[in-house]
């Protein structure tokens, strides 16, 4: 989903969400559009790592709740 950039009357579009005589300073892209993948991969990894013994852990507790 692209946001638009809505200009004011004195100024002009130049690009996706960039308007002329923004004072902003803007950052290069990532080669291929690439950035951070690699570290959201390995977040759900330990999420979904996580999850599991977690749910294990109470599906022990339930069966066998003596031992808890």
């Amino acid at each position: 989903m692209h946001t638009r950039a809505v200009c004011g009357w004195s100024r002009r579009r130049v690009g996706p969400g960039v308007c002329a005589g923004d004072r902003r300073p803007l950052r290069r892209r990532r080669p291929g559009g690439l950035g951070g993948r690699e570290a959201v991969i390995v977040l759900e990894t330990i999420a979904a790592v996580l999850g599991v013994a977690a749910v294990a852990y109470l599906v022990v507790a339930l069966v066998k709740p003596e031992r808890f």
